[in-house]
C-alpha cells in the first residue's frame, strides 16, 4: 500500500473519516494523484473540499467534520447540531447547522449554513469530540437565528443551565448586550432565560408546566427569617403568598425531617402564608390536577 495512502487515511480517522484538499497536500499528495484515487475508486467526494474512503461508514459526525472542511476555516458547527454535541435534551441528529462569518454568504455548501455580522469570540467556540463548535451560550444565543422553537429555545436554556455549562446571569447580560433593542427576537430569549432557572429537575419541571399555562412565574428560593435564625427556604412563591414547596424522590423521609416540615409550615402559616406541596409523581404524573390545584389557590390571580 502506497505510503501516502496510509497516512492520508490515519489523518482522516482522526477527523471522523474525512480528509481535505488541504490535508492530503499537506502529506505530499498532489491534485493529481488524489483525483487518479478518486476515480480509481479508492477515496469519495464528500463535498467541494472534502473526502473520505470507499466503504468508511457514513456517520452524522463525519457529516459535521466535512461541513466545517468544505467551509474552512472560520465556520463552527452551530444551532441544534452544536446541541446534539453538547448533549442539550431533546435534540437529536439532523441537518447539519452550521455558523459563519457574513462573508461566507456565497459559499456553497449542503449545511444549513447561518451567516452573521456578530463576531464570533474566542470565548464563543470549542472543541467536542474533535469538533470544533460553538458553546452553549452562543448557541442559546444565536437560537433563534437557526429558527429554533419556543420548545427548543427553554430546552436549550434548561438543560444548559441544569448541565453548567452556563450561568442564568451571564447569559442572561450576553442577550442583553449582544442583541439590537429592537432585534424582534431578542425579548423572547430575554423571557425563555427569566422562565428557566430552576434548581433541580423537579423544580424546572414545574416551572416549564407553569410557564405553558399560563400562570404568572413565582419567585424561587424565598428565604424567610426570624432575627439571624432561618425560618424556612421556600420553593417558589407566587405574589398573593401562596407558597408551593416541591418534595422529591427520596426527601422529608425520616421522622426529624418530616418534624422540620411540619415546624416550617406552622411558622410559614403564622405569617400568613398558604402552603401547599406537590411531589414529583404529582407534577410528573398528573400536571392537570397540580394545575388545578394552583388555579383554585389564585395563582392565576397572583400577577
Amino acid at each position: 500500500m502506497d505510503q501516502r495512502l496510509a497516512n492520508l487515511a490515519a489523518a482522516a480517522a482522526d477527523r471522523h473519516g474525512v480528509f481535505t484538499t488541504k490535508i492530503a497536500q499537506q502529506l505530499g499528495i498532489s491534485d493529481r494523484l488524489r483525483l487518479e484515487w478518486l476515480e480509481m475508486g479508492r477515496i469519495e467526494r464528500l463535498g467541494v473540499h472534502t473526502f473520505r474512503f470507499a466503504g468508511a461508514p457514513i456517520t452524522w459526525k463525519m457529516g459535521l467534520a466535512s461541513a466545517l472542511g468544505n467551509l474552512r476555516p472560520a465556520a463552527v458547527i452551530a444551532g441544534r447540531s452544536a446541541a446534539v454535541l453538547h448533549k442539550l435534551d431533546g435534540f437529536g441528529c439532523g441537518p447539519v447547522e452550521v455558523w459563519a462569518p457574513r462573508s461566507y454568504r456565497n459559499r456553497a455548501s449542503a449545511a444549513v449554513t447561518k451567516v452573521s455580522g456578530r463576531p464570533l469570540l474566542i470565548r464563543d467556540a470549542i472543541t467536542i469530540d474533535g469538533i470544533r463548535c460553538v458553546t452553549a451560550e452562543r448557541l442559546i444565543v444565536d437560537s433563534l437565528l437557526f429558527r429554533f422553537a419556543k420548545a427548543e429555545v427553554h430546552n436549550a436554556i434548561d438543560s444548559a443551565i441544569r448541565m453548567r455549562l452556563v450561568n442564568e446571569k451571564r447569559l442572561y447580560q450576553r442577550i442583553v448586550d449582544d442583541l439590537p433593542s429592537n432585534a424582534p427576537h431578542r425579548q423572547q430569549l430575554i423571557g425563555a432565560v427569566v422562565d428557566s432557572g430552576g434548581e433541580s429537575t423537579l423544580e424546572r419541571r414545574f416551572l416549564a408546566l407553569i410557564r405553558r399555562a399560563g400562570l404568572p412565574r413565582p419567585q424561587l428560593r424565598c428565604i424567610y427569617l426570624a432575627g439571624t435564625r432561618t425560618l424556612a427556604r421556600v420553593d417558589a412563591e407566587f405574589a398573593n403568598g401562596l407558597i408551593v414547596e416541591l418534595a422529591g424522590h427520596g426527601t422529608h423521609s425520616t421522622r426529624v425531617q418530616r418534624q422540620r416540615d411540619a415546624q416550617r409550615h406552622t411558622e410559614l402559616t403564622l405569617l400568613d402564608k398558604r402552603v401547599i406541596t406537590f411531589t414529583y409523581d404529582d407534577v410528573y404524573g398528573r400536571p392537570g390536577w397540580v394545575l388545578d390545584i394552583l388555579r383554585a389557590a389564585g395563582a392565576a390571580e397572583a400577577a
